[in-house]
C-alpha cells in the first residue's frame, strides 16, 4: 500500500517536548527530516539518526540527519536493537499508529534504552469530534492522510495511549493535546458532551477527548 505523502513541515508541539541537550536521538519514520532539521537548530551537537521505510523519503531526509537508514523497524533482529542501545531519545511523529505491533516496539526500546532515556511521540486521536460525527453518519472513508489515513493500523485515545506506555514500563513526563480550530467544532463538542452525560459518562472528559486532534507524549525509562 502506498505510504502517507511525505511532509515537509515539523510538529512544533512535539519538538518542544523533546529534551534539549541530548547527545543522540533516533527518529522512526523521519519523512523529509523536517523535525531533525529543527531539532539540530536547537541542539547542533546532537547526533540525529533517522529511520525511514520509504527509500525516496529517506533520500530527502539525508540532508537533515547525521545518519539515515531505510528499513522497516518491525523487521529488525537482535543485532539491530543491540546497535541502537545507546540512543538517548526515540521519536515517533505520527508513526505508532502505522505499526502492526507498537507494543512490541516499545518493549524493545525499553529493553535497550539507557536508564533516564526518553520516548517522544505524537499520535492522532480517534476520539476527535470529526471521527465521532462521521461514525454517527455511518461514514468511515479512508483518505491519503489525516485521521482517516488508509495506512493507519492502530488507533489511540488519550487513555489507551497512556496505558500503552505504562504497560511498557515507562513513566509519563508530559502529555499535551493539539487542538485545531474549525467553525463547527464548538457545536459538535457540545453535542458530544450532552450525549456523554446522558449515558453516564463525564461531560468534561468527553469535551477534552473530542477536542484533541492529536496527543503529544513524552515518556521516560
Amino acid at each position: 500500500m502506498k505510504q502517507t505523502p511525505i511532509a515537509y513541515l515539523h510538529n512544533d508541539t512535539l519538538l518542544n517536548v523533546i529534551p534539549s541537550g541530548l547527545g543522540s536521538v533516533i527518529e522512526v519514520g523521519c519523512g523529509s527530516g523536517a523535525l531533525a532539521r529543527e531539532y539540530k537548530k536547537l541542539n547542533p551537537y546532537c547526533e540525529f539518526t533517522g529511520i525511514e521505510l520509504v527509500e525516496e523519503y529517506a533520500a530527502v531526509a539525508k540532508g537533515s540527519c547525521d545518519y539515515i537508514y531505510s528499513l522497516d523497524i518491525e523487521a529488525q533482529d537482535d543485532y539491530f536493537w543491540y546497535s541502537v542501545r545507546n540512543q538517548q531519545c526515540w521519536i515517533f511523529s505520527d508513526v505508532l499508529e502505522h505499526l502492526f505491533d507498537p507494543w512490541k516496539i516499545l518493549l524493545s526500546i525499553h529493553k535497550t534504552l539507557p536508564k533516564g532515556g526518553y520516548v517522544a511521540v505524537s499520535v492522532p486521536n480517534i476520539q476527535h469530534w470529526s471521527v465521532q460525527l462521521s461514525i454517527l453518519r455511518g461514514v468511515f472513508d479512508y483518505q491519503d492522510s489525516g485521521l482517516f489515513d488508509r495506512t493507519h493500523i492502530r488507533w489511540f485515545t488519550r487513555d489507551s495511549l497512556v496505558k500503552t506506555f505504562l504497560q511498557s514500563g515507562f513513566k509519563i513526563i508530559d502529555l499535551k493535546s493539539r487542538v485545531l480550530d474549525h467553525p463547527f467544532q464548538t457545536q459538535a463538542i457540545e453535542l458530544i458532551a450532552n450525549l456523554a452525560e446522558k449515558v453516564g459518562a463525564s461531560k468534561e472528559d468527553a469535551c477534552v477527548g473530542a477536542a484533541a486532534f492529536q496527543y503529544v507524549l513524552l515518556a521516560q525509562k
